[in-house]
Formats: C-alpha cells, structure tokens, sequence
C-alpha cells in the first residue's frame, strides 16, 4: 500500500494533495469537470488508513450510481489491496437498503417487508384515486385513465425526497401561502406588463420591503423560507440587470417566479399551484398508510425510512454515528433534502463540536438530478452547516482543451445561481492540461429543424466517408430528437447504433390490462 500511495500521491496537483491531507473536520472541494476529483476521493480513503488508528470500515463513501461506486471500489483495491474492500462505498439509496437490512428492528416493528415494483405502486395509487370524491381535481379521468396518476406518483416521489412528513409539508404550505398573500399587492407595481429601466428603483424597494416580512424560524432542516429564496434570487437578478443596464435578468425571474392569477394579477407561482400540491399531499398521506398494509416499501423509502428511524431512534443514530468516523460524498451538487438529512444525522454528534470528518466534492455548474429533488442550496449551506470549514477548488483540468474549456464558462457564467456568485473566493476558471490544438466547438443554425437534421446527416456521411474506423456520437436533449433523426442517417447509409429502452408501463398490452382490471 506505501508503494501504490506515494506513486498516485506524488502525481497530484497542490489543491488535491490539501484536500488529501486535511483529513480532519468539514472539507468542502468545489471539484469542476475533469479535475480528478475521483482520484481524490481514492487516495484520500487510503491516505486516513495509512496515518489513522481508522479501520476502513470505519469509512463512508457515499455516491449516486453503482457505476461511480464501482469505479470507487476498484480504485481503493488498487491502492489498499483487500483493505479496499472494507470501506463502505454505498449509493444512497443502497446504504439506506443496508441500513434497513442490518437494523431491521428499528423499521416497520421489525416486520419483514417487501420492495415495491412500478407495476404495484402504479396500482396502489390507481386505488386510492378510486376513493377520491368526484368534485376533487386529481379525480379528473379522460378515456378510462386517471388524467395526474404520473404526476401525482412523481409529486409523492418528490416529497419524500424532501425528507418531510405529510404533516410538515402542509405546515410549509400555509406559511408560503401566508407570504403569497402579503406579497401580492405589493408585486403589482414592481412588475408591470412590461419591464423597462424606470422601474429598477421601484424593484429595489421591493427588495428592502421584503425584508420587513415578519416569519417565525422554522426548525427543519432544509427549510428555507419562501422569503428569503424570493428575496435572495431577485436580489442576484436586480444586481445583474443594474451592472448590465438591461431588463432581460429581471424578465427571466419574472418568468421564472411569477404567474397571473384568475384576476389577471402577478402573483408567485408557488400561489397559483399551492391547490393542487394540497391535494397531492392528502394522496400521499393514504399512500404511505396503503403501502405500510401491503407491508411494501418503494425506491424513495430507502432513503425516506432511514432519515426517520434515525431522527426518531437516538440509539440508531449514535449506533451510525460511532461506526462512521470519516464520511465523503461525492456529486454532492445533486443530494436532495432526504439524503441531506441522513448526511446531517450521521455527523451531528455534539462530540464532533460542529467539526466532524466530513467531506463532501461536488460541482453546482454539474448539477443534474434537479428532476431527482436535487437542491443547489446544499451546497451553499454547506459552509453554514458547520464551523470553521475548508473549502478547497480544483481549477486545472486534465480533460479538454482551451477552447472547449473557455466556450463553456462562457456559457456557464450567465447562471445567476451559482456558487462563485455566493462565495467571494471561489473562482472556478478552469486551467487546461490537454493541448489538443484540433479541439473546438461550433455553432450552427439552421432555418429548420429539418434543415439542421439534413446538415447534420450529410456531416456524418462525409465524416464517415473519410474514415470508417472512427466511432462518433450524437447528444440530443430528448428522444424525439434522435428519432427524427435516424431516417435520413439510414438513408444515405450512415450506420449507426441507438438503444432506447421503452417503459413497460406505457405499453399498449398494459393498457389493456389495465382496462380489463
């Protein structure tokens, strides 16, 4: 292990051998694309065996899929050898599943419970939809079909990966609806139909009047006010719009933040879909009671049942506490709440006194698991969270090219959320490693989306004319996409290969038995 660690120590640039060698208390690594933050994560793992009494188990590494735990697991063997295999290297929703494997008695009185398939929690909710009164919205049918079963299934999903009961989610709704309230009339003037510069001044009293919102502190963790994320975000667009003299940051909050009303007022979007969030929570309420007598537990309870047994059950907590004496996250861009949760139990032991061993890499520009429940604002907390943290950025890029480098910050930069934004010293400008002079990115246009489909084909066929070996790729945004695109590919005989996986659930013979049943 000497040998293998002075090797991959040796080759590391001065950023990641400091967050190597700070193996004690809270350490934040803002880890931009090709950095080597992977490399980091192994080295340090073996770097805590070699100068610490830590036996590995006694190590947490936490990512987001089994292909990033894997890359971690063959990392650390190479570096450790068998020790490599005795550190806990778990996905979230794996270590939530050991958890509840290991200290069963803590879930369902000790029940043996059953994971859920899609097929099943479709149909639980099918039933519970059923029960609803006919005058209640998520009750609306259309051709025999329930019209929001997958919105509501993807809402359940979404709350529980907010960590909060049902109980608690109503409770945040009516102090939004509380400050949507107090907030309307005074939105009016701020934004008129149409923005233009004479209003910037009427904006910034706005800003002050925020602050004069009289809102009780609410003891959940991550919660943040309404208040303060409206006051926080417009406060980054009115900053940009004076700096630039333009009203175009203003227009993007605006048609981010604000809705019309039935009365034709602006008003926050959390106002106007406030209702049907209601709703959904009564739904999810029924839900956890259904699956809990069909004795089944679904993907996000993985998650959702640890945060509680370990927020109820204080022997559990100090139980995972005392066995994890260092932690690390990786992707921690994309934790939701939830996991965030099970972050904050596992290192909240008054021992510690704010300063335990945990560190955590990520990159907010890399953020997407938005979808998921992911909350930038982790991040950001971070700092807050625990005392005296070290933040450490790694800038030089063993990846890409300058001009790959350059286009994308370029891009990157015009993100009012970000962290550079909300943190003085940090400063993510990427330094390039890799001297590709060939490397670059080109923008085109196209009349059509037909147009550019067709140029983009011939592009191909010419490319491939050229030389055959070579493999290339195409990125699209949706599926769609790539579908209208393979024709013309297969026309002017570009081979190519596309996998697409369909859901089952959409299928027509589901459908049909969904109809017979």
């Amino acid at each position: 292990m000497q040998e293998g660690f002075s090797a991959r120590y040796k080759a590391l640039n001065q950023n990641q051998k400091k967050a190597v060698d700070t193996i004690d208390g809270p350490v934040m690594v803002v880890a931009g694309p090709g950095t080597g933050k992977t490399e980091l994560l192994g080295v340090r793992t073996a770097n805590i065996v070699r100068s610490t009494d830590t036996l590995p188990s006694s190590i947490l590494c936490l990512t987001f899929t089994d292909s990033a735990a894997q890359n971690m697991r063959e990392r650390l063997i190479g570096l450790m050898g068998s020790d490599g295999y005795n550190v806990a290297v778990h996905t979230f929703h794996s270590f939530g599943s050991e958890v509840m494997n290991r200290y069963s008695e803590y879930f369902y009185h000790g029940a043996h419970f059953r994971p859920a398939d899609e097929l099943s929690t479709h149909e639980v909710l099918r039933e519970l939809l059923q029960k609803l009164p006919h005058d209640n919205k998520l009750a609306s049918t259309m051709n025999g079909e329930f019209t929001y079963l997958r919105d509501i299934q993807r809402t359940i999903s979404e709350m529980k990966r907010s960590g909060y009961t049902p109980d608690e989610i109503t409770y945040i709704l009516d102090r939004n609806d509380a400050f949507c309230e107090w907030l309307q009339t005074r939105l009016q003037p701020a934004f008129a139909p149409t923005l233009s510069k004479k209003q910037f001044p009427v904006i910034a009293e706005l800003l002050d009047v925020l602050q004069t919102y009289d809102d009780e502190p609410l003891e959940l963790l991550g919660y943040h006010a309404l208040r303060d994320h409206v006051s926080t975000t417009l406060q980054v667009a009115y900053n940009q719009a004076v700096a630039e003299n333009s009203t175009k940051p203003l227009s993007a909050w605006k048609r981010s933040y604000l809705a019309k009303n039935n009365q034709g007022e602006q008003t926050l979007r959390d106002f106007v879909r406030g209702e049907k969030v209601r709703l959904c929570v009564g739904v999810y309420y029924d839900y956890l009671v259904a699956m809990q007598e069909r004795e089944l537990y679904d993907y996000d309870d993985m998650i959702l049942r640890v945060v509680h047994a370990m927020e109820v059950f204080d022997e559990l907590r100090y139980e995972l506490q005392e066995r994890f004496q260092y932690i690390m996250v990786d992707e921690f861009q994309d934790t939701n709440e939830a996991q965030m949760r099970i972050l904050w139990n596992l290192t909240n032991n008054p021992a510690s006194e704010g300063r335990p061993n945990v560190l955590v890499v990520g990159d907010d520009d890399q953020a997407i698991y938005r979808f998921q429940g992911a909350d930038m604002s982790n991040v950001l907390d971070f700092t807050s969270m625990y005392t005296d943290v070290d933040v450490i950025t790694l800038t030089d890029n063993y990846r890409s090219a300058a001009p790959i480098l350059e286009t994308a910050r370029a891009v990157v930069s015009q993100i009012n959320e970000r962290l550079e934004h909300r943190i003085a010293h940090v400063d993510k400008t990427l330094t390039p490693h890799h001297s590709v002079q060939s490397a670059r990115v080109d923008a085109l246009r196209y009349p059509t989306t037909s147009d550019s489909h067709a140029a983009l084909a011939q592009t191909l066929r010419d490319r491939y004319s050229a030389d055959p070996t070579r493999s290339r790729a195409i990125i699209a945004r949706h599926h769609r996409q790539l579908l209208a695109l393979l024709p013309q590919l297969e026309h002017i005989g570009v081979p190519i290969k596309y996998e697409y996986q369909e859901n089952v659930l959409d299928s027509e013979p589901v459908h049909q038995l969904e109809l017979v049943a």
